[in-house]
């Protein structure tokens, strides 16, 4: 996978907090001070368990959440309070492809619709039925699909569909939230070889939004970890997977389906015992929010300043918001359970 040099999309600082519905509700904040970048011609992953933020973030980049506070630029243009009629400028180059497909097409239209419609909004309508046939083409589905509607196709299908009306807008940043995760597996193959094949043929920037590792090794350049609405790693994919530094994401690779079965047969997930903290924990919260549920606190004894301090913010590649990172060159390794 090639590496670009200029970061296409800029995240710092970002926060997003959601307010209560009652009274004596309290304020969700699902995302605190995320920070990274992602280059152009790459693909960046954002991984964690559900509840994480990613799919936060994601929406976040996108427009259509509009709680955040922070800065997301893209391509020189800050995101962040943009104007509703600013954003129609750009929303053309920044597209997003959803977890659920059916949900996000209309069921009342054609395929011939659904695909017209960022077209014809877009201002790309001329030649429309050779446009047309030639997205569809592009995703690997036959012209003759046209005439139906979602409800006729099936889950890779409508997966396939939702990816050519991204790629309508002729869009330079591409989000993905989940977008195999409702898929059988060999129809997920098939969606992902679909990604990196445009990706590369369309010089796309992405944002790959998932909670399956195996699919992030094989697809992104970079991998950023989340929890808790915090990033708590960020690194290339090759150097993250190899040599992981922060306790999650030695958690979360320790549950990642291998082919090799025995490989896979001597693997002893790690799996983290209690729940994630609960919004009044994270508001209330002045050390490590990982700690009650992590295995390197319980193996030092459990050091007071987990309790006491709040781990460093990542900010840089090849970082973790640990305050006994795993692999630090110069610093005694931690045994990693087997």
């Amino acid at each position: 996978m090639g590496q670009g040099t200029t970061p296409l999309l800029r995240v710092e600082d970002l926060s997003v907090t959601f307010a209560s519905r009652g009274r004596r509700g309290t304020a969700v904040q699902a995302v605190r001070d995320v920070t990274f970048e992602v280059e152009s011609g790459t693909t960046l992953a954002l991984v964690g368990e559900s509840g994480c933020g990613k799919t936060t973030v994601a929406r976040t980049i996108v427009g259509l959440n509009r709680r955040a506070t922070g800065s997301v630029v893209f391509d020189g243009t800050e995101l962040v309070d943009l104007s509703a009629r600013e954003w129609r400028s750009i929303r053309p180059r920044i597209q997003m492809v959803f977890q659920d497909p059916y949900s996000s097409l209309n069921p009342r239209w054609t395929i011939r619709r659904l695909v017209a419609e960022p077209l014809l909004r877009f201002g790309r309508g001329r030649g429309l039925g050779e446009t047309e046939d030639e997205l569809l083409g592009e995703v690997g589905l036959a012209p003759a699909l046209k005439a139906r509607r979602p409800r006729d196709l099936s889950g890779g299908q409508r997966q396939r569909v939702g990816i050519a009306r991204a790629l309508a807008a002729s869009p330079e940043l591409l989000v993905c939230d989940e977008p195999v995760s409702a898929l059988d597996v060999s129809v997920q193959a098939q969606v992902l070889n679909l990604l990196d094949r445009l990706r590369a043929d369309h010089n796309l920037t992405c944002v790959y939004i998932s909670h399956n590792l195996a699919t992030v090794r094989w697809l992104a350049d970079r991998v950023a970890v989340m929890y808790a609405g915090r990033l708590v790693e960020l690194g290339s994919v090759e150097r993250v997977f190899a040599e992981p530094r922060h306790p999650y994401t030695v958690a979360l690779l320790s549950a990642t389906l291998t082919s090799d079965p025995h490989a896979q047969a001597a693997r002893r997930p790690i799996v983290p015992t209690g729940d994630p903290p609960s919004p009044q924990e994270l508001r209330e919260n002045k050390g490590c929010l990982f700690r009650s549920r992590c295995w390197l606190y319980e193996q030092l004894g459990r050091p007071d300043r987990c309790e006491q301090e709040s781990p460093p913010q990542v900010r840089a590649p090849r970082q973790a918001a640990c305050h006994f990172p795993l692999h630090e060159p110069g610093h005694a390794e931690k045994e990693v359970p087997a």
